[in-house]
C-alpha cells in the first residue's frame, strides 16, 4: 500500500463505518483506503516496553484499569441475541479436555477450547459469533465488506482480517492479538443511549475488558494494552496453559476444562487463596501441576477429596 492516506477529516466516520458493519455505505475508494491502512497498522512493530517486567495480571487493579475508559451501563444476557435474530446460526461445543477446529464458510478458522461454546451467524453484511464461555482462537479471512464480530458477555471484538485469542473469565474477558489489529468495544445495557467505549489492540498486545461495580452502578472498562508473546497467547492450542498472574480460582477453572476425568478436577481447600496470582506453564490434562506453581499447594486438592468449589 502507499504511505499516503487521504481520508482527512472523514477518517473517524470512515473507520466507524468500516468496523461498525456499515462498510457497504462507504465509497469504494474510501473503503479500500481504510482497509489498506488497517492492514498496514497491524503490520507495524509494537514499541518496546520501557522496562522488562512480567505482564501485570489483567484481573488485578481493575479500578486503575477502569479509570482509563469508562461507560455506565449493565452487562446483560441480551448480548447473545444482538443483531439479526432471523439469521440462521450454528452452535459448536467442545467437551471436556477437547480442542475443536472449526472451518467457517468464509474461509476463517476457529480453534475452540475445552468446555467452550460458540454460536456462528453469517449474513451478507456481517459475520457475527458469540463466545459463551471458555476460550477460542480466531484466524479471520479478510473481508472488508463483512466485519467479523466476536461477542462475549463482557464486550465485543471486531476484526476485518486478523488472528486473535479471546478468553472469558469470571469477571472479565481478554483478547490477545496474534496478527493484525482488532477493535474492542465494552458491552453496555441496550437502554444506554451513549456511544460504547472502544479501543484498538494490535499484534503482540492484550487487553482486558468487562464491567465492575462502582458507586452502585455497573461501569464498563477496557484496560491499557499490555505486551503478550504470540507463542504464549496460543500455547493452549498446542497442549500447554501459560499463566501470567491470573488468580488461582481462574487458573483452577482453566486447568479443570482440560481434566481428562472428573476425578482429576481440582478445587480450593482455602477460599482465602482464591485471588493468589499464578505464574508458570503446565501441560493440559495435568491439573495437579499447578500445585507446584503456588506457595501454598495445600490450598488446592482433587475435588474427589471433598474440597470446596472455587466459586
Amino acid at each position: 500500500m502507499s504511505d499516503r492516506h487521504d481520508l482527512g477529516r472523514r477518517r473517524d466516520a470512515v473507520f466507524d463505518a468500516l468496523l461498525g458493519e456499515r462498510a457497504d455505505d462507504l465509497h469504494p475508494d474510501d473503503r479500500a483506503e481504510a482497509a489498506a491502512f488497517w492492514d498496514w497498522l497491524g503490520e507495524q512493530p509494537r514499541p518496546a516496553p520501557v522496562r522488562d517486567m512480567p505482564r501485570r495480571p489483567a484481573w488485578i487493579g481493575w479500578a486503575a484499569a477502569a479509570a482509563l475508559v469508562l461507560t455506565v451501563g449493565a452487562s446483560t444476557q441480551p448480548w447473545l441475541a444482538d443483531g439479526d435474530t432471523h439469521a440462521p446460526s450454528t452452535r459448536y461445543v467442545a467437551g471436556r479436555a477437547e480442542r475443536k477446529v472449526i472451518r467457517l464458510d468464509d474461509g476463517s478458522t476457529v480453534i475452540l477450547g475445552a468446555r467452550s461454546a460458540l454460536t456462528v451467524s453469517f449474513t451478507a453484511d456481517r459475520r457475527r459469533l458469540a463466545l459463551e464461555g471458555g476460550e477460542a482462537l480466531f484466524q479471520v479471512a479478510h473481508d472488508t465488506s463483512r466485519p467479523f464480530v466476536v461477542q462475549t458477555p463482557f464486550g465485543a471484538v471486531t476484526a476485518v482480517g486478523t488472528a486473535f485469542d479471546v478468553t472469558i473469565g469470571r469477571r472479565a474477558a481478554d483478547v490477545a492479538v496474534t496478527d493484525g489489529t482488532v477493535r474492542v468495544t465494552v458491552a453496555v445495557d441496550a437502554r444506554d443511549e451513549g456511544t460504547p467505549v472502544a479501543k484498538l489492540a494490535r499484534k503482540g498486545e492484550r487487553v482486558a475488558f468487562g464491567t465492575m461495580e462502582q458507586g452502585g452502578a455497573r461501569m464498563g472498562f477496557i484496560s491499557q494494552a499490555e505486551p503478550v508473546g504470540v507463542a504464549d497467547a496460543d500455547a493452549w492450542t498446542r497442549g500447554q496453559l501459560v499463566f501470567h498472574g491470573e488468580p488461582l480460582e481462574e487458573v483452577i477453572d482453566a486447568v479443570n476444562r482440560y481434566a481428562v476425568r472428573p476425578a482429576d478436577e481440582l478445587s480450593l481447600t482455602d477460599r482465602s487463596a482464591a485471588r493468589t496470582p499464578v505464574f508458570g506453564i503446565v501441560d493440559q490434562g495435568d491439573p495437579a501441576a499447578i500445585r507446584d506453581l503456588i506457595d501454598r499447594p495445600e490450598a488446592v486438592a482433587p475435588r474427589r477429596d471433598g474440597a470446596m468449589a472455587p466459586r
